[in-house]
């Protein structure tokens, strides 16, 4: 090498070790200049991450497996505590080996809870909460969800899917069919699937011949699921894919609006007996539905927009609710569009639309679509409400034995999670209440549609005068575990949470779901999520070095605060048959997941508005960062003069203040610009050196 080469070469040395230096320099002072970025890249411990399970999986065993808590986690660390999070039965569906640490390392690889690379290094406070999330998504995806059904039966059935029913009086409880192979008797129990995948059980009271060779039936439903079951053992995913109807088929929608009451037929090809074992039945469909299932179970993106009005235009109190469901799954968007007033009265437009974009519409409905009683809301009170549920999934699972609530083996698990939920409300409303807005019931499909879940929906409002929310939950996430083993473990995930507000005093606003999981006609579980965004207002006082504005005279400005989202999981109303397993375990129904006013929890996002009232009427509002003040934003006021603020005795204090303001924005500004050049070279380095030296 010359000797040029070699003084290019020095230059260079001694340049990475500057750089080094530095970059060595700043990280030893990171924790003090620039807190927030350490905090989310700084490797997170042991007992840190172990905690972080703990508050996911609801499972205080997890803490009991922490060694070495001090010490930093690693990837393989992290991989092998998740997979032992989701635990073992759930991992024998995923595996049939028995797992040692490096095969669950590997696993947790392939299901993408982490990356290969990341696994010989330290896992950030960062990285663990994308592993976290990941976790749970494999935990609670219908894709990874364990499918089977059995069932301790008591009774034979009637088959009455090979029937051709062509009417059904749901009233009076009559349907008329022409029924292949033998008559049943007065006292047997027929089973039948409907057109949108669920199972029904009913009690045979009265059979009578009709025209054309068919039959009127008369049925009442069975009183006690222990008429059936000893014991029932389930785990699947709810299947979207049913919502418009048999087949998801627009001809098959058709057909359904026509008549509310179409089964699913399977006709026999020759007339023989129908009458066989619930387990014999209940193979038959789940046998069925597994020869047309699809890779992934169907999700589903929900949409609701209510209205809610408070008076006419003479002043009459009368309350009318407008509201819009619709539900899109697998290529086909079933719409619902209902007004019902206070006299009761409610009319219904549904449609269907299918990929080619075909609709089909209906209008009188035939029942209230599970909308409740409402009462007035007067002087000129009234709400809108608009609901996005991106990507919607609701998993269950349980063994219960029917006769002992506390049996070791009995247990429950229900989960449900979405992409994005977004939330959209303005009010003028004076109380809280909740209103239901929509149902959706759909069957989980290992089961034959036996069992099948409720999902309904409620928008709440509390407030006293004039609001407007909006807000969006990114990978929300939630669930709850109950066993008479292990006691009850609630579910959860870290979400991003983006959030506007605009109000002129304190307001609540959200919505709940709620999933029931039902067995026929009965609870089996019936948990909800009540997720809600609190804000207050107060005015904000004017600094004696300010003043207004000459056109905002007299006007007064507001700092609104947020928190959102507060979420309580209810574990339970209290009617179903995990209601009675709580009571026998002597644990309490509700759980509240993240409590308002909790300022240790990073979950919580604590937010804040300027607002300011504008001369035409209207709010302007503009999100303020934890270190601005009302004064940073606020377009109404202005600094008095220098004489003026001399004459007060304030002049040489503010200009201490702004001196000390500007020296602190100044210094902010040369940190955040060291830090991006330092943090570029430093990310420079270290894939080059990677690269180039290993």
């Amino acid at each position: 090498m010359s000797e040029q080469g070699q003084k290019i070469f020095k230059w260079i040395v001694w340049i990475i070790i500057g750089i080094l230096a530095c970059i060595a320099v700043y990280r030893l002072a990171e924790p003090i200049i620039a807190p927030e970025r350490y905090e989310k890249h700084r490797p997170i411990s042991r007992a840190e991450w172990m905690q972080e399970l703990l508050e996911c999986f609801g499972d205080e065993k997890i803490l009991a497996e922490t060694e070495n808590g001090e010490l930093t986690v690693t990837g393989k660390y992290a991989a092998v505590s998740s997979m032992n999070a989701i635990g073992t039965r759930r991992l024998s569906y995923l595996t049939d080996e028995e797992l040692n640490d490096e095969m669950k390392t590997d696993l947790a690889v392939k299901y993408g809870i982490i990356r290969k690379k990341q696994l010989d290094k330290e896992i950030t406070r960062e990285d663990a909460d994308q592993i976290l999330k990941n976790t749970m998504k494999v935990y609670g995806s219908p894709k990874y969800y364990p499918e089977y059904f059995e069932v301790e039966a008591k009774t034979d059935v009637i088959d009455a899917d090979q029937w051709d029913i062509s009417a059904y009086d749901p009233e009076n409880q009559v349907m008329v069919a022409a029924i292949m192979g033998n008559i049943p008797e007065q006292g047997e129990v027929l089973m039948y699937t409907d057109e949108y995948g669920i199972a029904h059980a009913k009690h045979v009271d009265q059979i009578s011949e009709a025209e054309n060779g068919k039959y009127a039936v008369q049925v009442s439903d069975v009183a006690d699921i222990t008429e059936l079951f000893d014991s029932i053992s389930f785990s699947g995913a709810a299947n979207f894919g049913s919502i418009a109807g048999n087949e998801k088929k627009i001809d098959a929608a058709e057909k359904t609006r026509k008549d509310p009451f179409i089964t699913t037929v399977y006709a026999a090809e020759e007339e023989e007996s129908t009458k066989m074992s619930i387990s014999k039945w209940i193979e038959d469909k789940t046998a069925l539905k597994k020869d047309k299932k699809t890779e992934d179970t169907e999700k589903c993106d929900i949409e609701f927009e209510v209205e809610i009005k408070g008076i006419d235009k003479n002043g009459t109190e009368k309350e009318e609710i407008n509201t819009f469901l619709s539900l899109t799954s697998g290529g086909i968007k079933m719409t619902k569009k209902l007004t019902y007033d206070s006299n009761n009265e409610l009319t219904m437009e549904e449609s269907i639309e299918g990929e080619d974009g075909i609709k089909i519409g209906k209008g009188s409905p035939d029942e209230k679509d599970g909308m409740e009683e409402i009462g007035y809301i007067k002087d000129e009170e009234g709400v809108k409400v608009n609901i996005k549920i991106t990507q919607f999934e609701i998993c269950s699972s349980g063994y219960y034995q029917l006769q002992n609530p506390l049996d070791q083996k009995n247990y429950i698990e229900v989960t449900a999670g979405a992409e994005k939920v977004e939330l959209e409300t303005t009010a003028n409303f004076s109380a809280e209440d909740k209103y239901k807005i929509g149902t959706v019931k759909v069957p989980i499909a290992s089961t034959g549609g036996i069992v099948c879940v409720d999902v309904n929906f409620y928008f709440v409002v509390g407030a006293d005068g004039e609001l407007s929310v909006t807000y969006e939950i990114e990978d929300p996430y939630a669930g709850v575990n109950v066993s008479v083993a292990d006691g009850m473990k609630p579910l959860k995930v870290p979400s991003k949470v983006n959030s506007e507000v605009k109000a002129k005093i304190e307001l609540n606003a959200g919505f709940i779901g709620e999933a029931a999981i039902m067995v026929f006609n009965w609870d089996l579980a019936d948990p909800s999520a009540d997720v809600r965004i609190y804000a207050s207002a107060e005015s904000v006082p004017l600094k004696p070095e300010y003043r207004l504005k000459e056109p905002y005279l007299g006007f007064e400005c507001t700092e609104l605060k947020v928190q959102v989202p507060v979420v309580k999981l209810s574990v339970s109303n209290g009617e179903s048959l995990l209601a009675d397993m709580l009571k026998e375990m002597k644990l309490e129904g509700s759980i509240e997941l993240i409590k308002k006013d909790d300022e240790s929890n990073s979950l919580l996002k604590h937010l804040r508005w300027h607002a300011e009232l504008e001369t035409d009427g209207t709010i302007r509002t503009e999100q303020m960062s934890d270190s601005q003040e009302n004064e940073d934003v606020c377009t109404h006021i202005e600094l008095k003069p220098k004489e003026e603020l001399e004459s007060e005795g304030i002049g040489d204090k503010i200009q201490g203040e702004l001196e000390d303001k500007i020296n602190s924005e100044v210094d902010k500004k040369i940190d955040e610009t060291g830090e991006a050049i330092i943090e570029k070279i430093g990310k420079w380095m270290e894939e080059h050196l990677e690269d180039k030296c290993g």
